[in-house]
């Protein structure tokens, strides 16, 4: 997990809002420290403990963190969204999310996604945040074209 901008905040989500064709898909690219890998983990966890709503929740909780975030931090950010830490733990710690981290961070290095936040777009990986209206414009051309530039 890395900490984002606070002026990205929620807007990539509102981008693609009420587009059923649309996916907006989380990668858990922990590039930045162990405590990402950490607060990854506990991010992943929640994904595969609770559904996607209170998931994506914590996701943006911890997106939304001033400063550097682990595990712990995430932790107290999934117990504040009334999500049951001990648990979370445990399933973070467990071999299984360990493998989907590392298919997660291939993925992301697949993509070229060296820098927190990434995205991608139709199969292509965009570094860092570019702001919001090349955000938009990339959205609207792959809607338009397929690709992130018409």
């Amino acid at each position: 997990m890395s900490v984002l901008p606070q002026k990205v905040g929620a807007r990539p989500a509102k981008l693609v809002a009420g587009d059923k064709d649309f996916s907006l898909i989380l990668v858990q690219n922990a590039i930045l420290s162990l405590g990402s890998v950490q607060a990854a983990k506990v991010a992943m966890a929640a994904r595969a403990l609770y559904d996607d709503r209170k998931a994506y929740a914590l996701h943006r909780a911890m997106l939304g963190h001033r400063g550097p975030i682990d595990g712990m931090g995430a932790l107290d950010h999934a117990k504040k969204l009334g999500l049951d830490a001990k648990k979370l733990e445990e399933k973070a710690d467990g071999e299984d999310m360990r493998k989907q981290l590392t298919l997660h961070t291939r993925t992301a290095s697949a993509l070229a996604m060296d820098a927190t936040p990434s995205f991608a777009m139709n199969g292509m990986g965009v570094g860092g945040w570019p702001g919001p209206k090349t955000i938009a414009r990339m959205v609207k051309n792959v809607r338009a074209c397929e690709r992130i530039s018409c």
